[in-house]
């Protein structure tokens, strides 16, 4: 019985691989057709309905859905991958403008590929270049690096744009003052966080980052434009970003930074730490590794431009020093109840 399972479940297999070649192969045709139309790759809406579709199947089917789900992302991901091998650009025919200051960098050539999906003809503006170029497109993303974000900012509000200007700094506060300076002038401006990297070819389960600093019209625009994909918008007031940021974005960094520096200063070599690591520290080793092969000048930013970095960091000492206290003292009980606050916590959400 047992292996008669075994080998209807081999059959399942290999009808399900038959199915995926099936699809790939649709993929391609898909992807060929719109290279003849001039259309781009990405559609965003379509990738949200197959999800949405695939849902339905779960809970038709009794399928745990996050299980689908994951299955169905690797293929709209294969699909992608597969249509965009030999594509290096669509002549996009709304009619609308786009130009994209730092389009060169990793964030910046992620806009200019999003844009296109969106249907907008993109220009590259590169931070040498005359910004005045950038005047009377219909949108502008700013996507320069964080400590010249501000200053960038400042010389395109002199010029009093036409279009929309949507900055995506992770972090406000250097520009923060004087952004409701520039809307009162006329500047339609509008200040968003994409919480992802470069690297995402997906938005469904990402988050977005709309911040609400006092021109509607800009920060309608810039939810709309995100609107027919999977992502998730949050919009919240401009003056809470960094405080936010300093618990998801910046604690984070910390805590690896910490980790690397612990690490790296231990007696041990990497290389003895990850044969004797089981996996929770595998896992954490895996993480800090990607944070320090990052920019270091981007991190350093990071931590230093919040305007709420001080707070940040006694919280953090705070924290060691109560946990250490009780440990030292042998205060089992007060740790206890702390840690099932904790799992409370992250709990609460399911609720």
């Amino acid at each position: 019985m047992l292996e008669e399972l075994r080998k209807q479940i081999r059959e399942v297999d290999a009808a399900i691989a038959e199915l995926i070649a099936r699809r790939l192969d649709l993929a391609r045709q898909i992807g060929e057709e719109k290279a003849s139309r001039g259309m781009p790759v990405r559609d965003f809406a379509t990738e949200k309905r197959v999800l949405e579709a695939m849902n339905r199947h779960a809970e038709r089917h009794g399928i745990d859905p996050e299980v689908l789900e994951a299955v169905v992302l690797q293929l709209i991901r294969g699909s992608v991958h597969l249509q965009s091998r030999n594509r290096i650009s669509t002549e996009p025919s709304s009619g609308r403008t786009a130009a994209v200051i730092g389009g060169g960098g990793h964030m910046g050539r992620w806009f200019v590929g999003f844009l296109a999906s969106r249907g907008y003809a993109t220009k590259v503006i590169e931070q040498g270049d005359d910004l005045a170029s950038s005047r009377n497109a219909d949108l502008i993303v700013v996507s320069v690096p964080l400590d010249q974000t501000g200053d960038l900012l400042r010389r395109l509000a002199a010029l009093r744009p036409s279009g929309v200007v949507l900055e995506v700094a992770s972090l406000k506060s250097e520009f923060i003052d004087e952004m409701p300076h520039w809307i009162e002038n006329g500047v339609r401006i509008a200040s968003i966080h994409p919480m992802f990297g470069a690297e995402a070819d997906l938005l469904t389960g990402q988050n977005l980052i709309v911040c609400e600093a006092g021109c509607k019209e800009a920060e309608d625009a810039a939810a709309e434009l995100f609107s027919d994909s999977a992502v998730h918008v949050v919009r919240i007031p401009l003056a809470d970003h960094d405080r936010i940021m300093s618990r998801v974005l910046n604690l984070p960094h910390l805590l690896n930074l910490l980790a690397a520096d612990l690490l790296a200063s231990s007696a041990e070599s990497h290389t003895r730490l990850r044969e004797l690591g089981g996996t929770t520290f595998n896992r954490q080793r895996e993480v800090t590794h990607e944070v320090v092969s990052e920019n270091p000048n981007l991190y350093f930013h990071i931590q230093r431009i919040n305007r709420h970095r001080s707070e940040l960091f006694d919280s953090f000492r705070q924290s060691l020093e109560r946990i250490e206290q009780e440990v030292e003292r042998g205060q089992r009980e007060p740790f206890v109840q702390r840690m099932e606050a904790w799992s409370a916590w992250f709990r609460e959400e399911r609720r």
